[in-house]
């Protein structure tokens, strides 16, 4: 073979490899094992059917991840995203899934670690078209406060305390305020419960109280409130004469609350209550004697009347 031909053999097989090695080139962040890491803002697209792109989002302890997916270009097909955890597991609920179809829409979702170490999860994106991408994370504090079980139930004497709890949600935790208060021998505790306001954007919002004596006697006191500024109240009555007998009020649901709590004496209340009746039963008599008297009254000067009147006549 001449020098010209092999030169020209060698040219061709260059073509061939050059070719063959472009068709299969791999993007760097098309798989699980190389996927780019995104901190902020990506931009990105899809050339053929099959290909996807998967980031790497590093989440810290007790913040929330946010996501935002937005089409960009005016191309007909549909952007989806999937996310998987750090196992590469899917991420069905709780997780972000997004879709959009047209172009300049946008959609967000988030997804929260309400663990207190970091891990990181894969963003899967898949379609037709050109896409950005943005992703954030917000510190989420403890919704719980310090008396949210009844090893630190909130010791309270008689007065009017504010909260607020939470339901949370299948993965979200929730928050439940403990009280307790000691009600002396024979005294009756009275709590008065406020709905204040409404959890925001919460479909139905419920305020529950159960009251619970030291000896866990379930339900020995049980309100539940459904509307804005709606007020209840419940009492217990400590039937031992000797001792105080602790008690726990219990306040679970979703929105703002006011709590009152006062003790009262039954035994004083029926002193008042039978003082009152006397004194009313004696206006009553009182009364009622006037009007008798008054009656007899005009009675006796009416019949006197008539008498001197036929008098006169038959004189």
């Amino acid at each position: 073979m001449t020098a010209k031909g092999s030169a020209l053999l060698l040219l061709v097989l260059s073509s061939v490899l050059l070719t063959f090695s472009c068709g299969a080139e791999k993007e760097p962040n098309d798989s699980f094992y190389a996927p780019e890491v995104l901190t902020s803002h990506a931009e990105g697209g899809f050339n053929t059917h099959d290909d996807v792109d998967i980031y790497r989002v590093d989440v810290q302890g007790r913040n929330r991840l946010d996501v935002t997916l937005v089409k960009t270009d005016g191309t007909k097909g549909t952007i989806s995203l999937e996310t998987y955890s750090s196992e590469r597991e899917r991420m069905y609920y709780p997780g972000i899934d997004l879709t959009v179809y047209l172009s300049g829409e946008s959609e967000t979702d988030s997804w929260t670690n309400l663990e207190n170490t970091p891990t990181h999860i894969y963003l899967k994106l898949e379609g037709s078209g050109n896409y950005s991408l943005d992703v954030k994370t917000v510190y989420v504090p403890p919704v719980q406060d310090a008396h949210s079980s009844r090893e630190t139930a909130m010791e309270v004497d008689e007065g009017t305390y504010a909260g607020n709890v939470t339901s949370g949600g299948l993965f979200e935790e929730g928050d439940t305020d403990y009280f307790h208060t000691l009600v002396p021998p024979g005294m009756e505790l009275v709590v008065t419960l406020e709905l204040v306001k409404a959890r925001p954007g919460s479909f139905l919002s419920m305020i529950t109280l159960e009251g619970e004596s030291a000896d866990n006697e379930p339900f020995s006191m049980l309100l539940m409130l459904s509307d804005e500024g709606e007020v209840q109240k419940g009492t217990w009555f400590n039937e031992d004469p000797n001792s105080h007998v602790g008690f726990y009020l219990i306040i679970s649901g979703d929105g703002d609350y006011s709590l009152e709590v006062s003790l009262e004496d039954p035994l004083e209340d029926d002193v008042e209550r039978t003082f009152d009746v006397i004194c009313y039963g004696s206006l009553i008599t009182c009364g009622l004697g006037i009007v008798i008297a008054t009656s007899v009254l005009v009675t006796l000067i009416v019949v006197s009347m008539m008498k001197k009147k036929r008098r006169n006549d038959s004189s």
